[in-house]
């Protein structure tokens, strides 16, 4: 057969001719002793190989040997090696949380001197046959399959000068948004069950279920032996770096460096930008005043004298936080390599998908992703809105936006973010629905009067606000629902 088994047994036995080659074999007397039984008893040895079926009717088999004999002289004889029936788990050696081994069995001895005896071997998990990455790297592509689960789980073995990134795509094998090589999270270990994750999206590849997609590896240094998905599990919360070590918080450096900027006789121009939805869009509910961003923007150019100073406004109607991660990142962000972003943003999540979990995990990314850009971050909370009943929508918004805002604030706290907290100034400020009306354009939208009350809040907090500036104490009075 030109395969390297015979068929029906995982043992191979191959003979040589009797020859000198003889005084290499160890235990010479047995040899010259068994070879008047017969030949291969003298001079044959045992390795066993894999062979693997689906079916039990067409096996693979993989030429390279599972098991060799060991050193001892009575070993290199034939059967010695055979493999016993059954595997059973075991305790790993390595103990300290390692996980479970596969033992199996083998006899060894055979035709020696003393007695056959039978030997415990120990694989891992499921590691039979692996996918073998070298230190050059490759990239592995499966076929299209549908899955159920919440989870990607690979049993894989990396070096530490190593590892492995994962791609999810969809039917046309076109990468899927929040789970391509760019948003997958390099990862390396030792583990029967290492969970695959994405910066967006974390180990959660419930939206995917049931879906026809393709599935894609790149590698190095690595052997990865079986694929699972598993229930979903959502991570434990992550202590911040500077909750864990103590260390200056990079919100008190923030804070500096922007009141050192205003305050350098040598100011090198800054670019602020603004990042979210029609909050800070300041679409249409404005009715011809000024938003936040504008406000901000003549506090700074005008009255401190920052003329090139440049602020840019990218919100945009409409967004969600996965869109700005996902889609405007790059064209709204990244390549104007802002020194500060202002970011507001949920009013659309919570009636887009309304978990604030999921929401933690994108706004979180979202930050880290700013930080990791040499920009300095700005958190701001939600505006409270009012309540219409006939309408679900904003019904689902107003239930949920304390419980939104509650989660941009503990992020900011985690991630030593300046906050903004509009949210609980208007709270001060517009306690009734009368009094909230004042500072609305549209029941969830800010008016002139709301936009500018958002921006001393952000002057409050830059230790800007003064109320001898026009920008502070404007001598009319805004557009807004209580007129």
């Amino acid at each position: 057969l030109p395969s390297p088994y015979n068929e029906g047994t995982p043992h191979k036995d191959p003979e040589s001719e009797w020859n000198c080659r003889i005084f290499s074999r160890p235990n010479l007397k047995s040899r010259l002793h068994n070879v008047k039984k017969m030949m291969r008893y003298a001079l044959a040895s045992t390795d066993s190989v894999i062979i693997a079926s689906r079916d039990g009717k067409k096996f693979k088999g993989w030429g390279e040997s599972l098991l060799t004999p060991p050193p001892q002289d009575d070993s290199w004889v034939y059967g010695s090696g055979q493999v016993c029936i059954g595997m059973i788990p075991t305790r790993n050696k390595f103990g300290h949380g390692a996980p479970d081994e596969l033992s199996f069995y083998a006899q060894e001895g055979n035709w020696g001197d003393g007695c056959t005896r039978i030997r415990r071997y120990h694989i891992r998990m499921d590691g039979f046959v692996s996918l073998n990455f070298g230190i050059e790297g490759g990239t592995y592509t499966s076929p299209f399959f549908k899955f159920k689960g919440g989870r990607l789980s690979l049993n894989i073995s990396t070096g530490a000068f190593g590892g492995f990134i994962a791609e999810l795509r969809d039917e046309n094998g076109n990468p899927i948004p929040g789970y391509t090589f760019e948003d997958s999270l390099p990862e390396i270990g030792d583990d029967i069950a290492m969970i695959a994750r994405w910066k967006t999206y974390g180990p959660d590849v419930r939206k995917l279920e049931g879906k026809t997609v393709q599935l894609a590896i790149k590698a190095r240094n690595a052997d990865i032996y079986s694929i699972a998905f598993l229930s979903y599990e959502p991570d434990p919360e992550l202590p911040s770096y500077f909750e864990l070590t103590g260390k200056n918080s990079p919100k008190t450096a923030d804070l500096e460096k922007i009141s050192q900027h205003f305050k350098s006789a040598n100011k090198a121009p800054w670019l602020w930008l603004f990042f979210g939805d029609s909050i800070t869009h300041g679409a249409k509910h404005t009715y011809g005043f000024r938003s936040f961003p504008e406000i901000f923007a003549e506090r700074i150019r005008w009255e401190l004298r920052l003329t090139k100073d440049l602020i840019l406004n990218s919100g945009i109607s409409g967004r969600t936080c996965p869109q700005l991660l996902n889609d405007d990142y790059e064209h709204l962000v990244s390549r104007h390599k802002p020194d500060a972003v202002f970011v507001m943003i949920g009013m659309n999540d919570m009636a887009a998908y309304g978990d604030s979990k999921l929401f933690r995990q994108y706004l979180t990314t979202l930050i880290r992703r700013i930080r990791a850009g040499k920009s300095i971050p700005i958190l701001q909370t939600i505006n409270p809105i009012l309540a219409i009943p006939d309408n679900q929508k904003y019904m689902v918004r107003y239930n949920k936006l304390g419980e939104f805002n509650t989660v941009i604030r503990q992020i900011a706290e985690k991630e030593a973010v300046i906050l903004v907290d509009h949210a609980a100034h208007w709270a001060k400020t517009a306690p009734t629905e009368n009094e909230l009306k004042k500072l609305l354009g549209q029941a969830v939208h800010p008016g002139g009067a709301g936009h500018l009350e958002m921006a001393k809040e952000i002057f409050r907090t830059l230790n800007i606000f003064d109320e001898k500036s026009q920008c502070c104490s404007p001598i009319g009075t805004p557009f807004s629902l209580s007129k």
